[in-house]
């Protein structure tokens, strides 16, 4: 009885410390650089959102890096993740476009306390300060006087400012299209 006990014992507290440590999602992995403030990690990358970390490996080595110490997580060189403060709290947010306009991405942040109410999940960046886009309007307002023909853009293409595959494609075309009508010096 001793031994089953003992056996017992064993099993839950081997499952105690397996299921409280930290998961990585291993089918996640790709190649690619954590940019810090202070270096840039390039080699296996592996996000885990729900604890606002990316996972880093190269050769023998691995490191686990916060979003509060991440400027950006580029995979094959294209912007994909940055850490960013809201609430005083750091999270990793998904860039869905970058470039004129930069349009984040992370749900399940908790606007209020009290009332459990969130934030919407879409958000940009002005003067280095996270601003939610909750209305149509707000999106539209990124793009100044040129929302009347983007506007058309829209409705000739049925995209849809409520998906967030739609989002990414109207903005991508917006900053490219911004690119090519406002080069730089």
């Amino acid at each position: 009885m001793n031994y089953l006990r003992s056996v017992l014992l064993c099993f839950l507290h081997i499952s105690y410390f397996t299921g409280g440590s930290q998961s990585f999602d291993a089918n996640s992995k790709m190649v690619g650089s954590i940019i810090t403030h202070r270096e840039e990690l390039t080699g296996t990358i592996d996000i885990n959102l729900a604890l606002n970390q990316v996972l880093w490996s190269q050769d023998n080595s691995m490191r686990i890096v916060s979003a509060s110490q991440i400027k950006m997580v580029l995979v094959e060189d294209t912007p994909k993740y940055t850490g960013n403060t809201i609430n005083e709290e750091h999270y990793l947010f998904e860039i869905l476009a970058n470039g004129y306009v930069t349009i984040l991405f992370r749900e399940g942040i908790i606007k209020d306390e009290f009332t459990q109410k969130k934030f919407s999940g879409y958000f940009t960046v002005v003067k280095d300060k996270l601003v939610e886009l909750e209305r149509k309007k707000d999106f539209f307002e990124l793009m100044g006087s040129d929302d009347k023909w983007m506007s058309l853009h829209i409705k000739n293409n049925d995209l849809n400012l409520e998906r967030k595959e739609d989002i990414v494609k109207i903005f991508q075309y917006y900053n490219q299209t911004y690119e090519a009508t406002h080069p730089s010096p």
